[in-house]
């Protein structure tokens, strides 16, 4: 089942920060792979949610986009709810 991806307005902001700050650190071949798989894991996560696991009292997902940054979202009948794109070094507020 393919599912529809609806990003939260705290989605989109931690999205903006991650890029602003791939952006003052990096070059921008960086920005675009990240964006690359990005939207790798989004197409992943629309196709097969379930294969990432629950955890805490909201059961909320993760997704791993690559190894310093994650992607938390819950499945709400045939919706993908996109909460956060976090750093994994900071804790999510879930």
């Amino acid at each position: 089942m393919n599912y529809k991806v609806v990003w939260t307005e705290e989605a989109e902001i931690s999205l903006s920060e991650v890029i602003d700050y791939l952006d003052k650190k990096w070059y921008q071949k960086q920005v675009l792979r990240f964006l690359e798989k990005l939207d790798k894991t989004i197409s992943i996560v629309r196709e097969t949610p379930l294969i990432y696991p629950e955890f805490g009292p909201l059961k909320v997902r993760r997704a791993l986009i690559n190894k310093q940054t994650s992607l938390f979202f819950k499945i709400e009948k045939d919706d993908i709810i996109i909460l956060s794109v976090r750093d994994n070094k900071r804790s999510p507020r879930f």
